[in-house]
């Protein structure tokens, strides 16, 4: 059925005029025009999904109760007024707005400065509405500094300007590092002196006396004790080490930090009757920590359970907030959004922060049990008994992991196996509980896993750090098998099913071949050889691959491949699924384009992205006891379609 952009099928008064001349049309050409089938709309399925977010910015009014985060995200900053207990979303910027930090005036909570990786603006109510900086316009800004005597400090790409209107205009510091500027900070006793720290040259100081210091190393975070309870101890973050002075930057001291420790990224400072207290955040997911005694000794605070899903995130940034006779933590993460602590970090909670998008890499409906759904997020494992009206996360005792791979063994349904980016995770109940699955090859991020039609116990698993991960006792134990491979990644493996020993894999350098189930291996020299390959699908001894550019289609085993574009483009497909009931319907999930579907086994592509324009696709199942249904795992939460009729 046609349609001429107005929602009904033609223009009223237009209908019989139309059908006339589509008649005469095919009269005098003899052709056969087919209309092309609407696509129908996709449904959000992501009740209580926790939104993936990067929380790297937090600040604070003076006293404490209004607190701003910013995500590493268009627009993404959020606003409390009550300490951080409750947020809400603030409007739009305006533009292409990405956040790098957020300042607050001391003298008025309102007014609000944000540094954009392109640009800055500023709010005079509570950002509400935004005003662009334009003396900022092609530079990142990295830093803001209300300054006692009131001027304000910009720390930019660019070197360090100020203004002492109020924000009105801007100049550059005499003087000043010429380098990008990270981090800034005032002497908490003496208001003349400002601390600046830099991507290449350290910290520099400048006091009554003009600009000194300087060095090597990269200076991201620089802190203080608030004015009311300074020590005059000065705390910075350089190359990845902890630092502090006390004589106004004349000589730092390297803070200890613990030897087995990945080395610190974050830090903040809270006030005590018995002296300053440290938390710092490591790198790589490796934890956070807290010092009472000047990093003497420091203890780890994140654990599974005190600390959730926020143990095995990175900490970008933290806040310490005093909250009466206590200290209030935050704790921004590197995609498991925010955390709160109420008793100086002991224990933590997930804060309700609406920034970012639940971010699934995969989805998976149960084959044995109608309505269950598992899904793999940035920060765990969801299941869903109700067709994905409501999930929980059920993988929170084991802490934060980031779940690429979902499967289910074949002659066991109660069996299920979970490809993280720290290995092999198994269930054994249906998903109920979660445990660690490999053992003998550390370090190693799962893609896939693909089974043995012969024998199931035989597992295949696509990785990054270790080619290819094969296990013969169904995970208990697991072996790199990669010789002559010359990559270490590979995404997808295609095992034949008629010969279970020849194997085909997908990586970042097109295809190998094995046929010796994986003992060697020889690279395919064919039109995919200098394409990463994301995923392989079988139909009917037709093989599809998803590459760097498209769809491609071997009617050969392999041998030879031809691109199917028409429609698709050159748009980068990771995902690839065939219709049961059709095999010849395909889906193919792209990166930034939503989903294509084809009615012709690949020779044309149609996009099937109502409702899911502009997103990422990353995986797609059917309900095996409703074919109708296909599942999406997005980087916008989980979505569903249902039954429509061409």
């Amino acid at each position: 059925m046609d349609h001429d952009g107005t929602g009904t099928p033609f223009s009223k008064g237009k209908r019989g005029s139309g059908v006339a001349l589509l008649a005469a049309g095919l009269l005098l050409t003899g052709t056969l025009f087919v209309a092309r089938p609407y696509p129908p709309p996709w449904r959000d399925i992501s009740t209580g999904l926790r939104p993936a977010a990067a929380v790297h910015a937090l600040a604070a009014s003076t006293d404490g109760r209004t607190v701003y985060a910013a995500a590493y995200e268009p627009d993404g900053l959020a606003k409390s007024t009550d300490g951080g207990r409750t947020w809400r979303r603030l409007a739009p910027l305006g533009g292409w707005a990405v956040l790098l930090c957020v300042a607050v005036a001391p003298d008025n909570a309102d007014h609000v400065y944000v540094g954009l990786v392109d640009g800055a603006r500023r709010s005079t109510d509570g950002g509400r509405t935004w005003t662009p900086l334009p003396a900022f316009a092609g530079l990142s800004v990295n830093a803001w500094l209300f300054a006692p005597d009131g001027v304000i400090y910009a720390g930019t790409s660019a070197g360090l300007r100020f203004s002492a209107d109020n924000g009105e205009s801007w100049a550059s510091v005499p003087g000043a590092p010429e380098d990008a500027i990270l981090s800034l900070l005032p002497d908490p006793t003496d208001g003349e002196t400002l601390y600046v720290g830099t991507d290449r040259g350290g910290v520099h100081v400048r006091d009554a006396s003009g600009w000194r210091g300087g060095g090597q190393g990269h200076a991201n975070a620089l802190l203080a004790l608030p004015m009311v309870a300074a020590t005059g101890d000065v705390y910075a973050v350089a190359l990845h080490r902890l630092f502090h002075t006390t004589d106004r930057g004349r000589t730092w001291q390297e803070i200890p930090w613990p030897a087995d420790a990945a080395p610190p990224l974050s830090l903040a400072v809270a006030g005590a009757a018995a002296g300053p207290v440290l938390y710092a955040g490591a790198i790589e997911n490796q934890g956070l920590y807290r010092s009472a005694d000047e990093g003497a000794t420091w203890q780890r605070l994140d654990s599974p359970a005190s600390a959730g899903v926020l143990c095995g995130s990175t900490v970008l940034s933290l806040l310490a907030l005093a909250d009466g006779h206590d200290t209030r933590l935050l704790a921004g993460t590197d995609g498991a959004g925010l955390f709160v602590s109420a008793d100086g970090g002991d224990t933590w909670q997930p804060a309700a922060v609406p920034l970012g998008a639940p971010r699934l890499t995969a989805i998976l409906p149960h084959p044995a049990r109608p309505g269950l759904l598992l899904a793999g997020a940035a920060d765990g494992v969801y299941r869903s008994t109700d067709k994905g009206a409501t999930w929980r996360l059920v993988t929170g005792a084991l802490g934060r992991l980031d779940v690429l791979a979902l499967a289910v063994h074949p002659n066991d349904p109660h069996t299920l196996y979970a490809g993280t980016a720290s290995g092999v995770y198994r269930s054994t109940d249906g998903g109920d509980t979660w445990h660690p699955w490999m053992t003998g090859i550390p370090d190693v991020t799962i893609y896939s896993f693909t089974f043995d039609p012969a024998n199931p116990d035989i597992i295949y698993a696509g990785s990054r750090g270790n080619n290819v991960c094969r296990t013969t006792d169904g995970g208990a134990t697991w072996s790199p098998i990669h010789r002559g491979l010359e990559t270490l990644t590979v995404f997808d493996v295609l095992v034949n099913a008629r010969t279970p020993r020849v194997l085909t894999v997908g990586t970042v350098e097109g295809l190998y071949r094995s046929g010796d189930a994986g003992e060697t291996w020889t690279r395919w020299q064919n039109e995919l050889a200098a394409l990463t390959v994301f995923c392989l699908l079988e139909v009917e001894g037709v093989r599809y691959a998803g590459a760097t550019d498209g769809v491609y289609v071997s009617r050969d085993e392999g041998n030879t491949w031809a691109a199917r574009r028409e429609g698709l483009g050159t748009h980068t497909v990771v995902c690839l699924v065939n219709d049961p009931t059709r095999p010849v319907t395909l889906y193919a999930g792209t990166v930034g384009d939503g989903l294509y579907r084809s009615a012709d086994g690949g020779v044309t592509w149609q996009s099937w992205a109502r409702g899911l324009e502009g997103a990422s696709v990353y995986d797609l199942a059917f309900d095996p006891f409703d074919r109708t249904r296909l599942y999406a795992a997005t980087d916008r939460g989980a979505f569903v379609l249902t039954a429509w009729t061409p």
